[in-house]
């Protein structure tokens, strides 16, 4: 193999071994930071408008709309969830200076109300991953 596709795919490779040996192990066994899933960054993004956006302000949505059921349903088991008390008073979400309109407790129930739908085995297990 061409020693720079070698060199470039390592990474790669590196990632798919870890994800296999985690497979490996019992779940039930791993720590919180080994557990395989994927993490949906700022994902209150969701809920923001893309079409009434500034464009500079269309930066700042990472998620693709649908909300956090939507995500659930594609496979996303961590979120990164970053609340907020708006200028009324009420505990929102947001990412950076741009206020998602939705209320932090909504988003919450979201998962929960997915969570109660779905088999009680380790990989419907979600992590809210709150910061800021």
């Amino acid at each position: 193999m061409n020693p720079v596709i070698a060199r470039a795919l390592l990474p790669l490779a590196l990632v798919v071994s870890s994800f296999a040996v985690s497979h490996t192990r019992d779940p039930l066994q791993l720590f919180v930071n080994e557990f395989p899933m994927i993490l949906a960054h700022d994902s209150a993004t969701t809920y923001l408008p893309y079409g009434e956006l500034k464009v500079v302000d269309r930066w700042t949505k990472t998620q693709d709309d649908g909300g956090f059921k939507k995500m659930l349903e594609c496979g996303s088991r961590a979120f990164d969830i970053r609340p907020k008390v708006s200028r009324q008073g009420s505990l929102v979400m947001h990412h950076g200076s741009i206020e998602v309109n939705v209320l932090f407790m909504e988003g919450v129930k979201e998962v929960i109300q997915w969570s109660a739908n779905q088999k009680k085995d380790v990989d419907n297990f979600v992590l809210l991953y709150v910061t800021d």
